[in-house]
C-alpha cells in the first residue's frame, strides 16, 4: 500500500481529501504545516506528498526547496488554488511531479496521485 502525506493548513481538507485518498487504498499522513511535514518526511518514507502551496508559516514552495536540499526525491504534487508564474517555475525546476488545481473532486486527486505513485511503487 503506497504511503501519502497530505500537507495543507485547511483541517476540512486534511480531512475529506485523506478520507478520499484511503478509501483508494492509499495509507494518508497528514500535517497542517509545512514544519510538520518537514518533521514527518525526516521520521518516515512516503511514496508521494500532496502539497498546499499557500499556507501561513512555511508555504509549499519553502517545503519543497528544503525537502530537495535534503535530497529528498519523494515525487511532489501541488494543490492550490492559485498558482503564480514564478511558483511554477520554481516548483518545476525543483522537480514537481504535478500540479491539482482547486477545487478538486475525488477523481482528479486519486487519478493525479495514481500518475505519480504507481511507477515508483511497482519498482
Amino acid at each position: 500500500m503506497a504511503r501519502v502525506l497530505l500537507v495543507d493548513d485547511d483541517l476540512n481538507v486534511l480531512r475529506g481529501h485523506g478520507r478520499i485518498l484511503r478509501n483508494g487504498g492509499y495509507q494518508v499522513e497528514t500535517a497542517n504545516s509545512g514544519e510538520h511535514a518537514l518533521e514527518l518526511v525526516a521520521a518516515g518514507d512516503f511514496d508521494a506528498v500532496i502539497l498546499d502551496v499557500r499556507m501561513p508559516g512555511m508555504d509549499g514552495i519553502t517545503f519543497l526547496r528544503l525537502l530537495r536540499e535534503r535530497a529528498c526525491e519523494v515525487p511532489v504534487m501541488l494543490l492550490t488554488g492559485s498558482l503564480t508564474a514564478e511558483n511554477a517555475a520554481t516548483a518545476i525546476n525543483l522537480g514537481v511531479a504535478g500540479c491539482l488545481v482547486k477545487p478538486i473532486n475525488a477523481r482528479e486527486l486519486t487519478d493525479g496521485l495514481t500518475h505519480v505513485v504507481r511507477p515508483r511503487v511497482l519498482h
